[in-house]
This record gives C-alpha cells, sequence and structure tokens, in this order.
C-alpha cells in the first residue's frame, strides 16, 4: 500500500512532488506506521538497538539499489545478526548464558565504532 509512495519519495521531494505526492500526509502516515512497528517489535523482542541500524548499513556496503531489495535484504540481514547475537549468547561461557541484548548492544557498538571511523 506504501510501497509506491515510498519508490516515489526515496528519489527525491521534488521528484515526489511533481508527480503529485502529498509529502506531508505521507511522512505522518509512515512515521506512525514506523513507530507502532518499532514499540511493537521492542514490546515482543526487547530493545535491540543497533542491530537495525547494521544491517541497514551493510546492505547498503552491499551495494544493493533497489527499494524492494534493500527493505527485504535489510530485514534478512536483521534476523541473521540476531541470530549470530542468540548463538553467541549461548555458545562464549557454554554452562552460563549472556543475556542476548548485551551480546546485540556489544556487536552493534563494535559496528558502530568501525562506522565512525570510517567517516
Amino acid at each position: 500500500m506504501l510501497y509506491p509512495g515510498l519508490k516515489i519519495f526515496s528519489l527525491g521531494e521534488n521528484c515526489a512532488l511533481s508527480v503529485g505526492l502529498n509529502i506531508t500526509k505521507f511522512r505522518i502516515v509512515f512515521l506512525i506506521l514506523s513507530a507502532c512497528a518499532c514499540a511493537l517489535i521492542s514490546l515482543c523482542i526487547g530493545p535491540f538497538s543497533f542491530i537495525g541500524l547494521l544491517a541497514t548499513y551493510i546492505v547498503r556496503l552491499l551495494g544493493i539499489k533497489k527499494l524492494y531489495n534493500q527493505l527485504l535484504s535489510t530485514a534478512l540481514l536483521g534476523i541473521c545478526l540476531i541470530f549470530l547475537a542468540y548463538f553467541i549468547s549461548k555458545v562464549i561461557l557454554f554452562p552460563y548464558e549472556i543475556p542476548l541484548g548485551i551480546v546485540a548492544t556489544l556487536l552493534g557498538g563494535i559496528c558502530l565504532f568501525f562506522m565512525i571511523k570510517k567517516y
């Protein structure tokens, strides 16, 4: 439903205006849906603050240009990163467990450090 508008909006505001997209309405609707999705995910899974940022950054580094492929790749990579954090939390100190949120934050923090250092 929002995909055509998002695809047009990704080309820039001027292009979206010239096609006739109501930018203000689109931003408000998209912001509300994004906030609701983030709240629901945080409620169900917990606050994994860096995983979404990290997945988006890695997908852009891979050079994926089409919006649909970026969205799909980011979702799949986010799932893989959560699985990696889960695996690390269970395996590093085998009889004991490290909380998944701590491992995800450390993984994201290390990658954030390298992203900041790169730029």
